[in-house]
This record gives C-alpha cells, structure tokens and sequence, in this order.
C-alpha cells in the first residue's frame, strides 16, 4: 500500500511519495529507500511490489530515442521495461515523468501506458484521495503533492509520512 504524485508543470515533472511499506494485516513500516527517484532524463515512482522498485533502480537503463514521448514510452521503453522485470511487475504500476510529460504504466494489464489529461496523476492505495487533493488545488507543484501526501496518509492507513519530494524528467 502506498501512494506516488506526479504533477507535471511547463518544464518538468514533480513526484512525491510517502514512506509505508505494509505486510499481512495490519503491519506497516516505514521505509529507508524513496518510492520515486531520478535516473537519467527520468523521474520514476513505483507502487507494489517493493522488488519491482529494486530492480528498476539497480539494473534498468532504456535505450533512449527521439521519437514522441508516448510513442516512445509506449513502445521501446515498455519493451525494455518487460526485458528486465520479466513476471516481477505482474502486481506493480509505475509512474514515469519524461520530458515533462507523466505516463501511468499499468503492469498488470499487459503495460498499458496511460498520459493524464489533467497534467497529474496518482498511484496506489491512497491514489482516490490524492487525486481529489489535486483536483482541488492549483500553483506549486510541491505545496499541492505534500498537501495529496497528506490527504492519503489522513484517509489510508497504508499510506505514512515522511514523504520524498523529487522533481525530474525535464522537457
């Protein structure tokens, strides 16, 4: 259970996340490594499986290519993304902030790469209130990612401050 926030302004893309890690029941922990980071031209937030996070982090560098940012992410990228997680992100989504641009990459429906409308976008268990959150609010990328952390972490329980702010995937 977690909860990743993308918000993309003219330039760049803003992520956040919060620190939970839950198991059976009721347990949650909280986390030493942040759920979103930079790797290159990237900026990436996982929800689920924390192996999927790890894998990405240590062992996935995409070639990268000149086409437009969905064909790209939606094809090559995708390709690649499955090369390295092979069954691992079955029960994952992923948020990818690329050229100022987020993409939503649904792993358990065969990678379908969604692009937000809006210019923002939620992940995870806490995603309903975080979205609402964002919805609602306008200006400063972080100040409006804090206050959809701190809705979700107020409504569900496997969502937990402290929150990693990160900004990245420049245009």
């Amino acid at each position: 259970m977690t909860c990743i926030v993308a918000v993309a302004d003219s330039k760049k893309v803003w992520m956040g996340a919060d620190s939970a890690a839950t198991g059976p029941g009721l347990d949650r922990w909280t986390m030493n490594a942040p759920k979103v980071w930079n790797s290159g031209p990237f900026v990436f937030g996982v929800a689920g499986n924390p192996s999927v996070m790890q894998t990405l982090k240590t062992k996935f560098i995409p070639v990268l290519s000149n086409q437009d940012p969905y064909e790209y992410i939606a094809g090559s990228f995708v390709d690649q993304l499955q090369e390295v997680l092979g069954p691992l992100g079955a029960d994952s989504l992923l948020l990818v902030g690329y050229r100022g641009r987020i993409f939503e990459i649904v792993m358990p429906q065969q990678y379908l790469v969604l692009e937000p409308k809006d210019n923002y976008a939620s992940i995870g268990s806490g995603a309903p209130f975080a979205l609402g959150s964002l919805r609602s609010s306008r200006g400063n990328p972080q100040k409006r990612i804090t206050q959809a952390l701190e809705a979700a972490s107020t409504h569900n329980a496997g969502c937990a401050p402290p929150f990693n702010i990160i900004n990245g995937g420049n245009k």
